[in-house]
């Protein structure tokens, strides 16, 4: 409370002009009274204005120590509040950074995986090893570590003559790496899909441009092959050199940038 305002400050004020105007006004009892009186009655009234002086500057020295006692209690509670709030935000903020570095670097990994499976696949030099000169030992090994299926690895094994096998197992390898680079980029676009909320909007925006390049290359090889039509097969190269190449480097920078900003 102010000082002026309620019952207390009534009684400030009017206590403080009743010991101002004894002071100021003592001349006039003296000339009344004369002087013996006059310094009786000039002693008390003194006497009286420093005892009423202490009094008020006591109420206001209480009434202070309570205001400044409950700002302080205020500000506390204020500041603690301000504490909690602020290592909250900063705890959101902590872990949605770490959410972003996790699946930015996951990103970049399936983008790199599915870009080398589909460079390989559309190579126009794609390269095979030699199995004319493998023991069946060493190419069942071989056929297992590429995925072929049991009755694919049977099919290439009961060939005997070299060259034949040699092209058997080349045919399928090509259809095996054709489906690799399929999963590969689905699973790419469906991680970006699923993590949508954790990547920066400019980079989400290119990996599922690029995504949907490939799937759509891929279809169109698919397609191509099948019906063994080399103009599609050529379109679908098309596709992915060198227009998602390029994203492909700019998604790189993008990421470095955000991950490592100077």
């Amino acid at each position: 409370m102010h000082e002026g305002t309620g019952m207390d400050g009534f009684y400030i004020i009017n206590m403080k002009g009743v010991f101002d105007f004894i002071s100021h006004y003592w001349i006039l009892l003296v000339s009344t009274l004369g002087l013996t009186w006059s310094g009786v009655v000039l002693g008390f009234f003194i006497w009286i204005k420093k005892i009423g002086e202490g009094w008020v500057d006591q109420i206001i020295s209480n009434r202070f120590s309570k205001d400044l006692e409950s700002y302080k209690n205020t500000l506390a509670k204020d500041l603690e509040l301000f504490k909690v709030k602020t290592g909250a935000l900063l705890a959101r903020s902590t872990k949605q950074q770490e959410k972003e570095f996790e699946v930015l670097n996951t990103i970049w990994e399936k983008l790199k995986d599915a870009e080398g499976i589909i460079h390989d696949l559309m190579s126009a030099l794609q390269k095979f090893p030699d199995i004319t000169t493998y023991s069946n030992k060493r190419l069942t090994t071989l056929l297992e570590k590429q995925g072929f299926d049991e009755d694919d690895r049977d099919a290439i094994l009961a060939i005997t003559s070299l060259p034949e096998r040699k092209k058997t197992y080349e045919e399928k390898a090509m259809w095996y790496k054709l489906s690799n680079a399929e999963v590969a980029s689905q699973e790419l676009h469906n991680y970006t899909i699923r993590n949508a909320p954790s990547i920066p909007r400019n980079i989400y925006e290119k990996i599922v441009s690029v995504s949907k390049d490939y799937q759509d290359a891929l279809s169109t090889y698919r397609f191509g092959k099948q019906a063994s039509d080399h103009q599609m097969v050529r379109s679908a190269f098309s596709k992915v050199f060198p227009k998602a190449d390029a994203i492909v480097d700019n998604i790189q920078l993008l990421i470095q940038e955000y991950l490592h900003p100077e």
